[in-house]
Parts: structure tokens; C-alpha cells; sequence
């Protein structure tokens, strides 16, 4: 390793957007918890405020010690 490396452990979010609702929504089973936001930055930010809450209480992480990795899978949608 050179040094810029990571080895936090890293804990994967994954992201939904549900614009007919005007919401993103992040799951992460591992930490575990689920939130939302009404944009990806939004969204991104509250799972930054609840997942060192909830790798601490679940014993899986120290609140500083891992990588949050949000992955946000979209399918397209045929026009009519």
C-alpha cells in the first residue's frame, strides 16, 4: 500500500430515487439503516449524521473508522 489508501472498512448504501415522491432513499443493511432526502446531496448527508450512530450501537465499526460507498442504480424507462 502507498500510503493513500483507505483501510477503513466500507459499508455500501444503496440509493433509490422515487421522483414521483420527490425523494431519495438510502439503504444500508450492514450499519443497518435506512433514510431519505429530498436530493442526493440531501440524502447522502443524513446517511453521513445516522451511520456512526449505527456502527457504534451494532458493535460493527468505530464511529470514525470506515467508508460509506453509495451506490445508485437507475433503470430506463421506455417512452409511450
Amino acid at each position: 500500500m502507498d500510503g493513500t489508501q483507505s483501510t477503513a472498512r466500507i459499508f455500501d448504501v444503496e440509493v433509490t430515487h422515487y421522483p414521483e415522491d420527490g425523494v431519495w432513499v438510502g439503504i444500508c443493511d450492514d450499519l443497518p439503516f435506512a433514510t431519505e432526502g429530498d436530493s442526493y446531496e440531501a440524502l447522502v448527508n443524513r446517511a453521513w449524521l445516522v451511520a456512526p450512530e449505527m456502527a457504534v450501537e451494532n458493535k460493527v465499526a468505530p464511529a470514525d473508522g470506515f467508508d460509506l460507498r453509495f451506490i445508485h442504480r437507475s433503470a430506463a424507462i421506455a417512452a409511450e
